[in-house]
């Protein structure tokens, strides 16, 4: 983007992502992304959690 700046999701929805199963949270990223990326002509570079909310476990 201009000067340099990357664009990030912030989520679909602001569920508790530590309460969704893979699957799910998966699908609202890649929904947001698929929305986003050809409405900023951009790649997106990351993700912040809308709920603050961490996942403990191994998300591969």
């Amino acid at each position: 983007m201009g000067a340099g700046h990357d664009v990030g999701r912030h989520g679909w929805v602001h569920d508790d992502n530590s309460l969704l199963d893979a699957t799910t949270e998966r699908d609202l990223m890649v929904r947001a992304h698929d929305v986003l990326t050809p409405l900023l002509g951009a790649r997106l570079v990351g993700l912040r959690s809308g709920s603050v909310s961490a996942y403990d476990g191994d998300r591969r």
